[in-house]
């Protein structure tokens, strides 16, 4: 069961170009196309005709043209040509769904209509700005999305799972850790204070003194995490320390929309200024959070393979964030079925 009213990113902008593209949210096949104007345009990837996914045909002009019949289809999801004959038949329509583009991100409205004018889209923890530099990443994971939020809420994975990059024993040993909610979102706080520096951050600095390191992270429903990392010299301040002590400072957030039961698209962005880190250290992070993030799919893909639920789960304090995002959003979907 998901949550419905909700909008779910449904791809980059920079994927969406001159052709129509497929994606799935939901259980619900969805085909995204730009129209004339520049704006988009999503439909249901079903031709209303013999149900051929409508992604395969061609945009003309204003319409999207079934790649089987030649059956074009307008913004709203009307049938407004059939190369064979002139009339229309009664009910030649496809559900058409609103859709936002906003931070780069195509945003698709999954619930009622009427709700999608109430129910504000998910806005990025910062302002966009020439001055940021912005990488994007995305991946396809052959689980189930609950998985990832288990992940993100509980980072003190990364002194383990990732030990060759980001993380080191301390980040579980030495972090003290603090989870508040505030009406439907939870944030989860990690302060590391005079650890040693990751591998990936001593590549990337040059530093390999003492640090002080903190986490937040903050889930917003359906599967939006707000995550901020960083770290300063020790006893400098931490995120508090003057610029010059800061060794790194990054802004990023996480998407995980759920394609299936059993699949799930994940989206990441992260910021930071564009005199703050020079190209070759740029590449040297993305290949590294690359490598982070193929580690914790292949993990989580094997849980979700051998999870058995004859054998009980036992929960610890670092669990606290994940719990609490995890009945926020089981809570939600049971008003949903009530209402």
């Amino acid at each position: 069961m998901f949550l419905q009213n909700r909008w779910y990113v449904a791809g980059q902008s920079q994927d969406l170009g001159k052709n129509p593209v497929a994606t799935q949210i939901l259980n619900e096949p969805i085909v995204l196309f730009r129209i004339t104007d520049g704006s988009i345009v999503a439909l249901k990837d079903r031709c209303v005709h013999r149900q051929a996914p409508l992604s395969r045909g061609d945009v003309v002009g204003d319409f999207l043209q079934c790649a089987y019949h030649g059956f074009c289809f307008d913004r709203v999801g009307n049938c407004v040509r059939i190369p064979s004959q002139k009339k229309i038949p009664p009910g030649a329509h496809v559900q058409n769904y609103p859709v936002k583009e906003k931070h780069g991100h195509i945003f698709v409205w999954m619930g009622s209509q009427n709700f999608s004018k109430i129910e504000p889209i998910y806005e990025f923890p910062w302002e966009e700005d020439k001055n940021w530099r912005v990488i994007n990443l995305k991946f396809h994971a052959p689980f189930e999305y609950r998985l990832l939020i288990d992940n993100l809420m509980d980072l003190s994975h990364l002194a383990y799972l990732h030990q060759s990059t980001i993380g080191i024993d301390a980040v579980a040993a030495k972090a003290t850790q603090k989870t508040e909610r505030k009406g439907e979102r939870v944030t989860v706080t990690r302060l590391m204070k005079n650890i040693d520096q990751a591998p990936t951050h001593i590549e990337i600095t040059s530093f390999a003194g003492k640090v002080d390191r903190w986490q937040r992270i903050e889930f917003c429903p359906p599967g939006f995490f707000w995550v901020q990392t960083g770290s300063a010299i020790s006893g400098k301040g931490a995120n508090n320390a003057d610029f010059s002590d800061i060794l790194i400072k990054r802004n990023s957030v996480h998407m995980v929309i759920p394609e299936t039961e059993t699949t799930t698209n994940y989206f990441y962005t992260t910021v930071h200024k564009a005199k703050s880190l020079t190209r070759k250290q740029e590449n040297i992070f993305r290949k590294r959070m690359t490598q982070t993030f193929i580690e914790d799919m292949e993990l989580l893909e094997q849980i979700s393979v051998r999870t058995d639920t004859k054998y009980p789960k036992i929960d610890v304090a670092a669990d606290s964030g994940a719990l609490q995002a995890q009945r926020i959003l089981n809570r939600l979907i049971e008003k949903q079925k009530i209402s």
